[in-house]
C-alpha cells in the first residue's frame, strides 16, 4: 500500500532537486556572464579614455608631444596598456613585441609580455591620426582569462555544494514526510484489520500533519462511538425480536403434533430459522468486540478441521449429499479454538444447504508456513460474480428459488477477520468455493493514539 505514495513523495523531491539545481546554474550562469561583461566593458572603457587623451595630447603637441605622453603613461604589471605608432611611411615610430599593424577599430590580438615571458590575449583599439599615422593601444586581457578560469571552477563547486545541500534537505523531507504518512497508513490498515482502537500518532512539534492526525484520531472516535452504538441497539432490537418469536415457537410446539397441520409444522420451522438468524446477528457484534489476540491460545488446526469434517460426512449423507477432505497433517494456529470450529461449521453447513441433492462438498486445509488456507467447496450452481461480492446480504440461490442466508458467511468473515485473516468467495467452476486465509500466528496489538 505505502510504495505508490512513496514513489510519489520521492518523485516530487528529486523534481525539486533537478528545479534547485537548474535555476542555481542558470543564477550563477547569468551572474558570471554580468560580471564578465563589466570587466570587458570597463577595459574598453578605460582604453577608449586614454586614446580620447593621447589625441589631445597629438593635436596640442604633435607627434613629439604624443611620444612624450605615451612615455609618461608606459607603466608594467597588471592590466598595464602597451602602445603601438605608425608613421604615415609604415614605419613604426614605437613598437609592442610583434603586434602587428592593424585596421582603426577595435580588435582582439596576442603579444609577448616581457614581463611574465608568456604570450597573453590583448584587446586593441587603433585609431588613425590626422598626419595618416596610427595609433594602437594594446589592453593585456590575461587577468579576465584567469577571471574566467577561477570563477568558472568556484561557481560550479558553489553550484555543487548547494545542490548536495539541497538535496540532502529535500531527502530529510522525503524522510519525514513518508514517516508521517507511513504512521497514517499503519493506523489505517490495523482498524482495517479490526482493531478500532488504533489512533494515528501525535508528535510533540504539533504541526501541519499533527493536525491532520487529530482531525483523524477526532473522525475515528466519533466512528468507533457510533459504531459501537449501532451495536448495542442491534443488540437490544434482536433480543427484543427473538423474545416474542421463542414465545411463538414454544406455544405452536405445545399444541399436539395430531393437532398440527402442515402451516404449523412450517411456522416452528420458520422460528427455528429466524432464532438461529438472530444468534448469528448476536454472536457477530460479540465477536466485533473481542479482541482476539489478547487471548488467543495454540490448537492443532489439522485435528480440528478433521474432526468436524468426519463429523459432517453422515449429515451430508442424511441430507443426499457427499463431504470428502484433504487436511495436510499438524498445522498448528493461534486463535479461538471454538470461534474457528463456529467458522467451519458454517461454511459446511451452508455449503450442504443450498447445494442439490447428489452435490458433493470438499474441505481443503493446507499451509505456506506462515499462513494456514481453510476451502469449503461444493458443485452446485454456485453464484454469479457480483453476487460473491456482496457479503452480509439475502442472496436469491438460483435454481430452487430459496434464499442464501448471508449472515452465515457474514459470521465467518467476522471470525476470520477477528483471527487478522480474511474469506473470500471464488467460482468453482461449478459451484462455490470458499476460501478463508488465517495467520498461524497473530500480531499483538496495542494502541498508538
Amino acid at each position: 500500500m505505502p510504495e505508490p505514495v512513496r514513489r510519489t513523495v520521492l518523485r516530487t523531491v528529486i523534481l525539486y532537486i533537478a528545479i534547485f539545481g537548474m535555476t542555481s546554474l542558470a543564477l550563477g550562469e547569468g551572474a558570471f556572464l554580468y560580471a564578465r561583461h563589466e570587466l570587458a566593458r570597463r577595459l574598453d572603457a578605460r582604453i577608449a579614455e586614454r586614446m580620447d587623451r593621447l589625441g589631445q595630447t597629438y593635436a596640442a603637441g604633435g607627434q613629439a608631444g604624443l611620444l612624450r605622453a605615451i612615455d609618461a603613461f608606459t607603466d608594467h604589471g597588471a592590466r598595464t596598456l602597451g602602445y603601438v605608432l605608425t608613421d604615415a611611411r609604415g614605419q613604426r615610430v614605437r613598437r609592442l613585441g610583434d603586434v602587428p599593424r592593424l585596421a582603426p577599430g577595435w580588435g582582439v590580438t596576442t603579444f609577448e609580455d616581457e614581463d611574465e615571458g608568456v604570450t597573453d590575449p590583448a584587446r586593441t583599439f587603433t585609431r588613425r591620426l590626422p598626419d595618416g599615422s596610427t595609433l594602437t593601444i594594446v589592453a593585456d586581457r590575461d587577468y579576465i582569462e584567469q577571471y574566467d578560469t577561477v570563477t568558472t571552477g568556484f561557481l560550479f563547486a558553489a553550484i555543487a555544494l548547494l545542490f548536495l545541500v539541497a538535496a540532502a534537505g529535500a531527502l530529510s523531507l522525503e524522510r519525514k514526510v513518508r514517516s508521517r504518512i507511513e504512521g497514517l497508513n499503519q493506523t489505517a490498515r490495523a482498524i482495517f484489520e479490526g482493531d478500532l482502537d488504533q489512533r494515528v500518532p501525535i508528535s510533540p512539534a504539533h504541526d501541519e500533519f499533527d493536525a491532520i492526525a487529530g482531525t483523524v484520531n477526532a473522525m475515528l472516535d466519533r466512528l468507533n462511538w457510533t459504531l459501537q452504538e449501532v451495536r448495542r441497539v442491534s443488540t437490544y432490537i434482536a433480543h427484543d425480536l427473538r423474545a416474542p418469536i421463542v414465545r411463538l415457537r414454544d406455544h405452536l410446539q405445545r399444541s399436539s403434533r395430531a393437532d398440527r397441520g402442515p402451516v404449523d409444522i412450517e411456522a416452528v420451522e420458520r422460528c427455528e430459522d429466524i432464532i438461529r438468524l438472530f444468534s448469528v446477528i448476536l454472536r457477530i457484534g460479540e465477536i466485533d468486540c473481542a479482541m482476539i489476540a489478547g487471548t488467543a491460545a495454540e490448537f492443532d488446526l489439522s485435528e480440528l478441521v478433521a474432526e468436524l469434517s468426519d463429523a459432517h460426512v453422515a449429515v451430508a449423507e442424511d441430507l443426499g449429499r457427499s463431504l470428502t477432505h484433504a487436511i495436510a497433517p499438524d498445522i498448528a494456529m493461534s486463535g479461538d479454538r471454538d470461534l474457528i470450529a463456529q467458522l467451519l461449521v458454517n461454511l459446511i453447513d451452508n455449503a450442504l444447504r443450498h447445494t442439490p441433492a447428489g452435490a458433493h462438498v470438499a474441505v481443503r486445509l493446507t499451509s505456506n508456513g506462515t499462513e494456514a488456507c481453510l476451502a469449503v467447496a461444493d458443485d452446485g450452481a454456485g453464484l454469479p460474480e457480483r453476487e460473491r461480492r456482496q457479503l452480509g446480504t439475502l442472496r436469491p440461490r438460483a435454481g430452487d428459488g430459496t434464499m442464501r442466508e448471508g449472515v452465515g458467511l457474514k459470521l465467518a468473515q467476522a471470525i476470520a477477520t477477528s483471527h487478522q485473516g480474511h474469506l473470500t468467495l471464488h467460482d468453482n467452476q461449478p459451484g462455490l468455493r470458499v476460501e478463508v486465509s488465517l495467520p498461524l500466528h497473530l500480531a499483538r496489538r496495542g494502541g498508538t493514539g
